[in-house]
C-alpha cells in the first residue's frame, strides 16, 4: 500500500467538500513529494473546441488551463499554494513549461506506477455526473483517465490509462468518446 496524504479540498459530490487524498509517487531526501490524486476528481475532454483539435497541445489545452486556474485557485488556500512547487514539463516541440498542477505523461506513469493495478482509479461522484450530456465510462467501478501526451498514432487524440490500468498510447477514438477522468499531479514541500 502506498503512502497517502491529504492536501487541499474539493467538492467530491454536490454539497460534500472533502480533503483531497493524494498518493505519494516520489519523495526526495529534502522533503519534496510528488503527488497524484487517489481518485479521478473531475471528468473532462482534453479539448472542448472543435477548432483546436487538429493540433491540440498540452500548453494550450482546456484541461491545463482548468487545473492551473480554477482548480488551483478555488480549492487550495494561499498557504497550501505556497507549499506547491512548479513542475517542469518539456513539450514535444521543445518548450519548457512550469505548472503547479499537471497530468502525468505515459513515461511518468511507467516510472512511478509500474504495476497496472496501482494505476486504476475510481471517479468521484462529481466526476460521474453528466458533462455536456455524456457520462464518464466506468468498468468495475474504475474509469479511464487522461495523460498529457498526444497519441502516438492518431492526430488530435490523447493518451490515457484505461479502467484495467493499461496504458493507451494510441488514443483511438479516446478524445472523441466523451469525458475522461482527471487525476491532478502536484509537488509539495514540507
Amino acid at each position: 500500500m502506498r503512502k497517502t496524504v491529504e492536501f487541499g479540498r474539493y467538492l467530491m459530490k454536490e454539497g460534500e467538500l472533502r480533503e483531497i487524498e493524494w498518493i505519494v509517487l516520489n519523495e526526495t531526501p529534502d522533503g519534496k513529494k510528488l503527488l497524484i490524486s487517489k481518485d479521478c476528481i473531475a471528468a473532462m475532454q482534453y479539448e472542448y473546441s472543435e477548432n483546436n483539435n487538429a493540433d491540440p497541445k498540452w500548453e494550450n489545452c482546456v484541461v491545463r488551463l482548468w487545473l492551473n486556474n480554477y482548480f488551483l485557485n478555488t480549492w487550495f488556500t494561499v498557504r497550501e499554494k505556497d507549499k506547491m512547487i512548479p513542475i517542469p514539463v518539456d513539450t514535444p516541440d521543445g518548450k519548457l513549461l512550469e505548472d503547479k498542477v499537471i497530468l502525468l505523461s505515459a513515461e511518468e506513469v511507467e516510472r512511478y506506477m509500474p504495476d497496472e493495478k496501482d494505476r486504476r482509479a475510481k471517479p468521484t461522484a462529481k466526476a460521474k455526473r453528466k458533462q455536456n450530456g455524456d457520462r464518464i465510462y466506468t468498468e468495475n467501478g474504475y474509469c479511464t483517465w487522461l495523460l498529457r501526451d498526444p497519441s502516438e498514432r492518431f492526430d488530435g487524440n490523447w493518451t490515457g490509462v484505461d479502467p484495467s490500468g493499461k496504458l493507451d498510447l494510441y488514443g483511438g477514438d479516446f478524445y472523441l468518446s466523451g469525458p475522461k477522468g482527471i487525476r491532478p499531479v502536484i509537488m509539495i514541500s514540507d
